[in-house]
């Protein structure tokens, strides 16, 4: 009984000495490089991109497509979005998604919302389910519209 009372307190003591203090959301958020290089190492490796165009966000089963393997519009469309300003979740929902491909290997599949004005962004599922969303440019937003347009 005494070596059970002196391993409980013994416990509880490190319990206790354990630094549980949950960081500011400002630390939290790291910079978009220490991002891209920890959860997409593979980012600059993508060579094409199957890019699916949802009208129905509630039917994912109804979709017009188009393929992507020209580098600058891949370069425009992800790479340089994945290193815009890491933005805060939004309560919109996606319309497209981005599987991209590098050597006809799938390696990630990138969310992007273009509903609206207020509705923009491009994110990815970091391990353990936490969204990654990052803000998406004018130029970004008016290409996609382009190849909405081309898509079958």
């Amino acid at each position: 009984m005494k070596q059970l009372f002196c391993s409980l307190i013994l416990v509880l003591f490190i319990a206790c000495n354990n630094n549980t203090t949950k960081k500011p959301l400002a630390d939290s958020i790291t910079t978009t490089n220490n991002i891209l290089a920890t959860d997409f190492p593979q980012l600059n490796e993508i060579d094409s991109l199957d890019i699916h165009f949802f009208s129905d966000i509630n039917d994912l089963k109804i979709y017009k497509r188009i393929g992507i393997s020209n580098k600058n519009t891949i370069d425009t469309l992800l790479v340089q979005q994945l290193n815009n300003t890491v933005i805060p979740e939004k309560k919109c929902e996606f319309n497209l998604k981005f599987f991209c491909f590098s050597k006809g290997n799938f390696v990630k599949t990138i969310y992007v919302a273009t509903q609206s004005q207020n509705c923009t962004y491009i994110a990815y599922i970091k391990s353990g389910g936490v969204v990654q969303l990052f803000q998406l440019s004018q130029n970004a937003l008016e290409q996609l519209k382009q190849l909405q347009a081309k898509a079958l």
